[in-house]
C-alpha cells in the first residue's frame, strides 16, 4: 500500500468519525460543520444576512487567509535562501 492510499484511507476514516461525532453531539444542539449554518447567532462576519452563498465564500476566504498566514513565513524563508544561493 503506497503513501497516497494510506493518506486517502486516513482521510476517509476521519470523515466518518467526524460525521459520527457531529451526529452524536447533535442531541445538545451543537454543530461542528460551520458550512451548514453559523456556529452561533449574531456574529458580525459569519452570518446568513446576505445568503448562504456569501456565508460559504466567507468561510472559504477565512480558511485561505488562515492557511496563507501559517505557510507564508516558511515560503518567504525558502525564497530568501534560494536567492542567496544564486
Amino acid at each position: 500500500m503506497c503513501a497516497d492510499d494510506r493518506g486517502l484511507l486516513w482521510l476517509s476514516g476521519l470523515a466518518v468519525v467526524m460525521l459520527w461525532v457531529n451526529s452524536a453531539l447533535s442531541v445538545y444542539d451543537t454543530n461542528f460543520f460551520f458550512v451548514v449554518r453559523p456556529p452561533v447567532e449574531g456574529l458580525p462576519l459569519l452570518n446568513l444576512d446576505h445568503g448562504w452563498h456569501v456565508y460559504f465564500l466567507t468561510v472559504v476566504g477565512i480558511g485561505l487567509v488562515a492557511l496563507t498566514s501559517v505557510h507564508l513565513p516558511t515560503m518567504l524563508r525558502e525564497r530568501r535562501s534560494h536567492s542567496k544561493m544564486k
